[in-house]
């Protein structure tokens, strides 16, 4: 029911599916949410929705812009 729920929220805009996720992952049991986690971060797992591959890319780019902006810092000292 939890993948079905998450498949449904993809299609909606960003902001409204990153809220409906996050419902569906904090309503589920702890071995269930921990289950879907496990399932979902399997590395051979490809995102199919659009709003997936979305997110998982603004989350790289983040963490890239984090990165450069900490080792500059670093080089500054």
């Amino acid at each position: 029911m939890a993948l079905a729920a998450l498949g449904a929220a993809a299609g909606r805009d960003d902001a409204r599916a990153r809220l409906h996720a996050d419902v569906v992952l904090t309503s589920l049991g702890e071995a269930a949410r921990q289950g879907l986690e496990a399932m979902m971060e399997t590395g051979g797992y490809e995102y199919q929705s659009e709003f997936a591959r979305r997110y998982v890319a603004q989350g790289r780019a983040e963490g890239r812009a984090d990165g450069r902006a900490e080792g500059e810092a670093q080089g500054r000292h």
